[in-house]
């Protein structure tokens, strides 16, 4: 997938870099609360560097990417498509930003980014999100 660039962010492949950046909404409560069983607890630093591998390796099923800034390219969340089923033109979209990147806009750009690439791209019909 090519990089997708919006006013202030783009979404991009995932880095090893990435990792210092993704331990701090992993370890960050109020970020992790509404993810489900797999961030109940903290999880160490080999457990983030496993889901990295993966997200490098692209084992997780889907299409991930990270949100980052337009200028530097830093980390500020991440972003997939999830159980995209291509004959029911459909996918679950789901997306964290870092706590301290809130409010600024940065998940609302990044949905419309990925939704754009879902619908013109993909050619899906429907793409749902659950909010807590």
């Amino acid at each position: 997938m090519a990089r997708l660039a919006g006013e202030n962010v783009m979404l991009r492949e995932f880095r090893w870099e990435d990792l210092p950046e993704m331990r701090r909404w992993i370890c960050d409560g109020r970020a992790t609360r509404y993810l489900g069983t797999r961030f109940m607890r903290p999880q160490s630093w080999e457990q983030t560097e496993q889901m990295l591998r993966g997200l490098l390796m692209g084992e997780t099923g889907g299409e991930s990417l990270v949100i980052a800034d337009i200028g530097t390219l830093g980390y500020l969340g991440q972003i997939s498509l999830q159980g995209v089923d291509r004959f029911a033109q459909q996918g679950e979209l789901a997306v964290i930003v870092s706590p301290e990147h809130w409010r600024k806009g940065v998940g609302r750009e990044a949905i419309a980014l990925m939704l754009r690439y879902a619908f013109h791209s993909l050619n899906l019909n429907r793409v749902w999100l659950k909010v807590f």
